[in-house]
């Protein structure tokens, strides 16, 4: 019963490969996306004092979110204005 249950609950053992390939590839793919990330948001690291890549990229994670809430927010808001004018 105990076996079955953490099969259930994904407590048992971790799927970790051995495989130096599969590792290589993998560690290949993160570092080329951190390169191209940095490459693309070049214009927002600041030349004349210390950055933080992290909080580039939780910056970055922000515009991304934050651009279909503006979006929605001014569609709210003509639609709001439209309904005043028809009243």
């Amino acid at each position: 019963m105990c076996k079955d249950r953490k099969g259930v609950v994904g407590v048992g053992p971790q799927q970790v490969t051995n495989k130096t390939a599969r590792v290589e590839r993998s560690v290949a793919v993160a570092i080329m996306a951190s390169l191209l990330w940095l490459k693309r948001r070049a214009q927002d690291i600041p030349t004349d004092r210390p950055w933080s890549a992290v909080r580039r990229q939780r910056a970055f994670a922000w515009e991304v979110v934050q651009g279909p809430c503006e979006r929605s927010a001014r569609h709210i808001a003509r639609t709001w204005l439209q309904m005043g004018k028809a009243a």
